[in-house]
Protein backbone atom coordinates (compact mmCIF):
# COMPACT_ATOMS: atom_id res chain seq x y z
CA UNK A 1 0.00 0.00 0.00
CA UNK A 2 1.35 3.44 -0.93
CA UNK A 3 1.69 5.96 1.86
CA UNK A 4 3.78 8.97 2.76
CA UNK A 5 6.89 8.49 4.87
CA UNK A 6 5.69 8.03 8.43
CA UNK A 7 8.66 9.99 9.75
CA UNK A 8 7.83 13.21 7.91
CA UNK A 9 6.46 15.86 10.22
CA UNK A 10 7.70 14.07 13.32
CA UNK A 11 11.15 15.63 13.33
CA UNK A 12 12.62 12.29 12.32
CA UNK A 13 12.92 12.61 8.55
CA UNK A 14 16.69 13.03 8.74
CA UNK A 15 17.62 10.87 11.75
CA UNK A 16 19.87 8.82 9.49
CA UNK A 17 22.27 11.77 9.08
CA UNK A 18 23.24 11.38 12.72
CA UNK A 19 23.37 7.59 12.49
CA UNK A 20 25.75 7.70 9.52
CA UNK A 21 27.88 10.33 11.25
CA UNK A 22 29.00 7.64 13.70
CA UNK A 23 31.01 5.48 11.26
CA UNK A 24 32.25 2.88 13.70
CA UNK A 25 28.79 1.81 14.83
CA UNK A 26 26.96 2.47 11.54
CA UNK A 27 29.44 0.42 9.53
CA UNK A 28 29.44 -2.37 12.11
CA UNK A 29 25.65 -2.59 12.13
CA UNK A 30 25.31 -2.46 8.33
CA UNK A 31 28.20 -4.79 7.32
CA UNK A 32 26.80 -8.18 6.42
CA UNK A 33 23.27 -6.76 6.62
CA UNK A 34 23.35 -4.47 3.61
CA UNK A 35 20.05 -5.75 2.19
CA UNK A 36 18.24 -5.33 5.51
CA UNK A 37 19.57 -1.76 5.70
CA UNK A 38 18.61 -0.88 2.12
CA UNK A 39 15.20 -2.54 2.31
CA UNK A 40 14.34 -0.62 5.49
CA UNK A 41 15.05 2.74 3.86
CA UNK A 42 13.17 1.83 0.71
CA UNK A 43 10.14 0.66 2.70
CA UNK A 44 10.02 3.68 4.99
CA UNK A 45 11.24 6.59 2.86
CA UNK A 46 9.39 5.79 -0.36
CA UNK A 47 5.82 6.81 -1.04
CA UNK A 48 5.48 3.58 -2.99
CA UNK A 49 7.90 1.00 -1.55
CA UNK A 50 7.75 -1.05 -4.77
CA UNK A 51 8.91 1.85 -6.97
CA UNK A 52 12.56 0.76 -6.86
CA UNK A 53 12.80 -2.54 -8.76
CA UNK A 54 14.24 -5.59 -6.99
CA UNK A 55 17.02 -5.72 -9.60
CA UNK A 56 18.11 -2.21 -8.62
CA UNK A 57 18.09 -3.15 -4.93
CA UNK A 58 20.18 -6.21 -5.82
CA UNK A 59 22.75 -3.92 -7.44
CA UNK A 60 22.77 -1.53 -4.48
CA UNK A 61 23.29 -4.48 -2.15
CA UNK A 62 26.14 -5.83 -4.30
CA UNK A 63 27.85 -2.42 -4.33
CA UNK A 64 27.41 -1.78 -0.59
CA UNK A 65 28.69 -5.28 0.28
CA UNK A 66 31.78 -4.99 -1.97
CA UNK A 67 35.12 -4.04 -0.39
CA UNK A 68 34.97 -0.30 0.31
CA UNK A 69 31.26 -0.18 -0.57
CA UNK A 70 30.23 1.47 2.67
CA UNK A 71 32.29 4.50 1.68
CA UNK A 72 29.06 5.51 -0.05
CA UNK A 73 27.95 6.59 3.42
CA UNK A 74 30.58 9.34 3.34
CA UNK A 75 27.98 11.30 1.39
CA UNK A 76 26.03 11.57 4.66
CA UNK A 77 29.12 12.11 6.77
CA UNK A 78 29.89 15.37 5.02
CA UNK A 79 26.47 16.96 5.53
CA UNK A 80 27.55 19.02 8.50
CA UNK A 81 30.67 20.23 6.67
CA UNK A 82 28.49 20.94 3.63
CA UNK A 83 26.17 23.00 5.83
CA UNK A 84 29.11 25.22 6.79
CA UNK A 85 30.03 25.62 3.11
CA UNK A 86 26.39 26.43 2.31
CA UNK A 87 26.28 29.13 4.99
CA UNK A 88 29.35 30.70 3.40
CA UNK A 89 27.93 30.34 -0.12
CA UNK A 90 24.64 31.94 0.95
CA UNK A 91 26.51 35.21 1.37
CA UNK A 92 26.62 35.40 -2.45
CA UNK A 93 23.46 33.60 -3.61
CA UNK A 94 23.20 32.00 -7.03
CA UNK A 95 21.31 34.14 -9.54
CA UNK A 96 20.82 31.42 -12.16
CA UNK A 97 17.47 29.60 -12.28
CA UNK A 98 17.32 26.65 -9.88
CA UNK A 99 14.76 23.84 -9.92
CA UNK A 100 14.03 22.27 -6.52
CA UNK A 101 11.94 19.09 -6.55
CA UNK A 102 10.80 17.31 -3.40
CA UNK A 103 8.52 14.32 -2.92
CA UNK A 104 5.31 15.06 -1.01
CA UNK A 105 5.82 11.98 1.14
CA UNK A 106 9.32 12.82 2.29
CA UNK A 107 10.85 16.31 2.44
CA UNK A 108 8.42 18.04 0.06
CA UNK A 109 8.75 21.81 0.57
CA UNK A 110 12.03 21.54 2.47
CA UNK A 111 13.93 21.07 -0.79
CA UNK A 112 12.75 24.44 -2.11
CA UNK A 113 13.33 26.11 1.27
CA UNK A 114 16.90 24.84 1.32
CA UNK A 115 17.63 26.08 -2.18
CA UNK A 116 15.96 29.44 -1.51
CA UNK A 117 18.63 30.02 1.13
CA UNK A 118 21.29 29.69 -1.58
CA UNK A 119 19.69 31.15 -4.70
CA UNK A 120 17.49 34.07 -5.69
CA UNK A 121 15.64 32.45 -8.61
CA UNK A 122 14.21 29.16 -7.30
CA UNK A 123 11.30 27.26 -8.80
CA UNK A 124 10.04 24.69 -6.33
CA UNK A 125 7.71 21.82 -6.96
CA UNK A 126 6.32 19.15 -4.68
CA UNK A 127 6.01 15.86 -6.53
CA UNK A 128 2.72 14.12 -5.75
CA UNK A 129 2.69 10.50 -4.59
CA UNK A 130 6.45 10.54 -4.21
CA UNK A 131 8.88 9.94 -1.38
CA UNK A 132 12.67 10.14 -1.17
CA UNK A 133 13.61 8.48 -4.48
CA UNK A 134 12.07 11.01 -6.85
CA UNK A 135 13.66 9.68 -10.06
CA UNK A 136 12.62 6.09 -9.28
CA UNK A 137 9.19 6.89 -7.90
CA UNK A 138 8.01 9.48 -10.42
CA UNK A 139 10.31 9.36 -13.48
CA UNK A 140 7.74 10.83 -15.88
CA UNK A 141 7.17 13.80 -13.58
CA UNK A 142 10.93 14.40 -13.31
CA UNK A 143 11.44 14.20 -17.08
CA UNK A 144 8.57 16.61 -17.74
CA UNK A 145 9.73 19.06 -15.06
CA UNK A 146 13.30 19.03 -16.38
CA UNK A 147 12.19 19.50 -19.98
CA UNK A 148 10.02 22.49 -19.07
CA UNK A 149 12.70 23.98 -16.83
CA UNK A 150 15.49 23.72 -19.42
CA UNK A 151 13.21 24.86 -22.26
CA UNK A 152 12.57 28.09 -20.36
Amino acid sequence: MSRPCRFHGLGRAVWHLFFHDAPEIADALISGRERLYLDWFHRHFAYNPTAVPVEDLDEYERAYAAPGGLRALNYYRTHFIDAEHNRESAKQPLTIPVLALGGEGFLGPIVEQGMAALATNVEGQIIPECGHWVADEQPEYIISALQKFFAA
